[in-house]
């Protein structure tokens, strides 16, 4: 149950048909350890704790959440592939292969990929995250691929 200070402070949140008291309390009992570094996890990390979220202090997992997706998070993208996919290693080998957006853009390309895992991970904390089999965020434009596994690696 939420105390008065919470619902002061997550007002705007509980009005929302896809989030209200229920939606609150599962979003406070989250915990996510970003594992990531830099811009793109900063942005992440700020968005989930201003949603409630508690945050650890490494490792890719998604606690709180049964099934969650395999995610990776650069400074150039986000990429996520269903549990029995990529794992995250084959991930953020594809994301590193992305094209660099340019110096001019590259703070603005980290903020979004940042903001776009957060609303991915807070939409699974709510029970509502997407059947998506794959999602790539990178400069300049957002598209939608298959990650593959590496040959190499001992996930595929």
């Amino acid at each position: 149950m939420l105390d008065e200070a919470q619902i002061q402070r997550y007002a705007r949140q509980l009005l929302l048909p896809e989030v209200g008291g229920a939606g609150q309390e599962r979003l406070l009992a989250a915990r996510v350890a970003l594992g990531a570094h830099g811009e793109a996890a900063e942005t992440c990390g700020r968005y989930l704790e201003a949603a409630g979220v508690g945050l650890g202090a490494s490792g890719l997992a998604v606690g709180g959440i049964e099934n969650p997706e395999r995610w990776t998070l650069g400074e150039v993208g986000a990429a996520w592939a269903p549990p029995a996919g990529p794992c995250p290693a084959c991930l953020a080998a594809a994301l590193h292969a992305l094209p660099a957006p340019p110096p001019w853009a590259r703070s603005a390309v980290a903020q979004a990929a940042g903001a776009l895992a957060a609303s991915q991970l807070l939409l699974q904390i709510l029970g509502r995250g997407t059947a998506t089999p794959a999602l790539w965020f990178f400069w300049p434009e957002p598209g939608r691929t298959v990650p593959r596994r590496r040959k190499a690696c001992a996930c595929g």
